[in-house]
């Protein structure tokens, strides 16, 4: 029935169908066929077991039986990490929201504009209310007011997340969002939505920002802002009185499933089908299998297209930017996009989302026309005749690969046969320059086709709305303007590993960062998508130190920062497209370049200080300009090498030159 409409935070984890042990539903209800989209793009749930009916609790929302008053009603949603007395004594949630009632000019605008302001705590946080109650607002306790009848009644909301903003725009009335803890309460899942765009009002992180709006609203009248109204009824199919009526019609004319769909919806099948999925033994023999049997006995789908990034673990770089380009030109193609962790796809709501290693997984590649990664899928797959596969890379090489390796650590055996295995399924590669085409050529031992017109990842640098993106990226971190930011995205090293899987021992001192920049900077933690270890950043420095891991996009986090230190990583390539300064931390450089080896004279050519302690790193940081007058002219020979090609559209021409390729033949 659900309690509201979901869009804000990711309930994936809590009501996806087959995800969530023990939730099993027959009929999923939703407002609008976008929140539907959600539910079976998202969520895993059947275009026949959802219903676009709305609410119950919608046939009283738009009963005109109260009177409008002039009201301001605060209704903050609850925040899961708040847990005891202790925890929200020391809340930022608490420490915002006193500020906001107790501002002089709340007051100043109730009196201006004759309105109320009313405070509702959500039921999961009333146990809190007593610590408002001296505030010069009216404190709404638990069963005092329905807050069916504060929404009607109330000319304006301002809330935080919560999904009764939904539900008050509806009513075409003016909804604010405070969001000063957005990347918290967000997690590590993405919204079904994106916030920015789609939210039907302004998103503001100070009571600056706050106060000028409600006074901008008073001016005129509380009236919505029209593009707020569009975006309302976005999540809305019905504004009427019939949501009931339409819910029992829905739960009526259910259908009995067919035997087949019996089955799959069955408790004990799905836990036997969990169970199976998790021994392996098992499980990869019959994928393997199942693949070797569709890819020779079903057709090739001509409209399907399969993208993959980072192993499942991230929506980024190329594979992101071309998927991206070529909905918005063929909207129409049937796209799937792999996942580990079920994250929705803003750009086009018909992509359908699998996860990584799964049933439909091997079907799919099975069966698909076309494959697009920037590493590798699974090693002793071979790819079909009539499936073409475009080889994106994730990075220019500096330190040598497979078969320019000397020496091989921290791989399990047969490691060269299996990437060497992988190659030869491709059919394309894109190469960002002359150096990396020979760089690969060389260590993969490729001599297929190269398509060397640039990285598609590094069209977020030309893009004419870059410093609004800028300003987006540093709000959603919130992240002060008058902050300078570092973004810190080192490599993995070979040699740091524990049980098979990659670590990396963080040596760059954070009570050294504190010491000197702690009062001007703010430290973005990027660690190397292949690296297992979990950072762990003290509490009494999260206010600067942000471990951004598991951000989507390291583009935007490029974009967003204003300087890069990094080591070894091909980051240092991409991050030429910015202008903004490099820094090299290399610790263990003698190590390092013994054991891998690199492509060019690493020590002479790279532009920017090479440090081996967090103290010389940060001091070098500290003398700003500098950096220009002694490394610029580096810096300008460096990029031309390095990302000759770099610029707008890079991803138009990527996928544009592949389809030509192989439309030849």
């Amino acid at each position: 029935m659900q309690h509201g409409v979901f869009g804000t935070k990711n309930i994936a984890p809590f009501y996806g169908k087959s995800i969530v042990n023990g939730f099993y539903t027959d009929l999923f209800i939703t407002s609008s066929q976008k929140e539907k989209q959600i539910a079976v793009s998202d969520l895993g749930y059947a275009d026949n077991e959802v219903a676009v009916t709305g609410l119950a609790r919608f046939d009283s929302l738009f009963k005109d039986d109260l009177p409008l008053k002039r009201q301001l009603l605060i209704i903050p949603t609850w925040h899961d990490w708040i847990t005891n007395d202790e925890i929200f004594k020391k809340s930022e949630y608490l420490e915002r929201y006193r500020e906001l009632l107790f501002d002089s000019r709340l007051k100043k605008f109730a009196e201006r504009y004759q309105m109320e302001i009313v405070f509702c705590l959500h039921p999961n946080m009333q146990a809190y209310v007593d610590y408002f109650k001296d505030a010069p607002v009216t404190i709404v306790h638990q069963g005092e007011v329905d807050v069916q009848v504060l929404i009607k009644e109330s000319a304006m909301m301002l809330t935080d997340y919560s999904s009764v903003a939904f539900d008050f725009s509806f009513l075409h009335r003016p909804v604010l969002y405070y969001q000063f803890d957005r990347t918290r309460f967000i997690g590590k899942y993405t919204s079904h939505i994106d916030l920015d765009k789609e939210l039907p009002g302004p998103i503001l992180d100070s009571l600056d920002q706050v106060f000028d709006q409600l006074f901008q609203y008073g001016t005129q009248d509380f009236t919505m802002r029209p593009q707020d109204v569009q975006k309302a009824d976005c999540f809305i199919a019905y504004r009427d009185t019939q949501s009931c009526d339409r819910i029992f019609n829905a739960v009526t004319q259910l259908q009995d499933k067919s035997i087949k769909e019996k089955i799959r919806s069955d408790v004990f099948y799905l836990k036997l089908r969990q169970r199976f999925r998790h021994t392996r033994q098992l499980y990869f023999p019959t994928m393997k299998f199942l693949y070797w049997f569709w890819s020779h006995f079903r057709p090739v789908k001509p409209n399907r297209i399969m993208f993959e990034s980072s192993v499942g673990k991230r929506y980024e770089d190329s594979p992101r930017a071309i998927y991206e380009a070529m909905v918005n030109m063929y909207p129409d193609l049937e796209y799937i996009w792999v996942s580990r962790n079920n994250q929705p796809l803003q750009a086009n709501p018909n992509t359908k989302i699998v996860r990584r290693l799964s049933f439909d997984y091997y079907r799919y590649l099975a069966t698909s026309r076309y494959w697009i990664n920037n590493q590798n899928f699974p090693t002793y797959l071979t790819k079909r005749r009539g499936t073409n596969y475009l080889q994106t890379w994730h990075g220019t090489p500096l330190k040598k690969m497979q078969h320019d390796q000397e020496v091989i650590s921290g791989r399990k055996p047969g490691y060269l046969k299996r990437v060497t295995h992988a190659k030869n399924q491709w059919t394309a590669l894109v190469s960002p320059s002359a150096y990396a085409t020979k760089a690969f050529r060389s260590a993969f031992q490729y001599e297929g086709p190269v398509i060397e017109k640039g990285y598609p990842r590094n069209d977020l640098f030309f893009a004419e709305d870059v410093e609004t993106t800028r300003q987006k990226i540093r709000k959603q971190l919130d992240i002060a303007s008058d902050k300078k930011v570092i973004l810190y995205a080192p490599t993995f090293r070979d040699y740091e590993e524990s049980h098979g899987r990659f670590v990396l021992d963080n040596q760059l001192d954070f009570d050294e960062f504190e010491h000197q920049l702690g009062d001007d900077y703010v430290l973005l933690m990027r660690e190397h998508v292949v690296v297992a270890s979990k950072l762990q950043i003290p509490e009494a420095m999260s206010h600067n130190i942000i471990n951004v891991s598991n951000y989507p996009s390291v583009q935007e986090l490029m974009i967003a920062s204003d300087m890069l230190i990094t080591d070894y990583s091909s980051i240092m390539f991409d991050y030429l497209d910015t202008n903004k300064p490099i820094y090299f931390f290399c610790y263990d450089l003698e190590k390092y370049l013994t054991l891998r080896g690199v492509y060019f004279d690493f020590t002479k050519e790279v532009p920017g200080p090479l440090v081996d302690s967090a103290a010389a790193l940060f001091n070098e940081i500290g003398q700003g300009d500098q950096y220009w007058q002694t490394y610029g002219e580096k810096y300008q020979a460096f990029k031309q090498k390095f990302a000759p090609h770099d610029g707008k559209h890079t991803a138009d021409i990527v996928y544009q030159t592949f389809f030509s390729m192989v439309n030849k033949h």
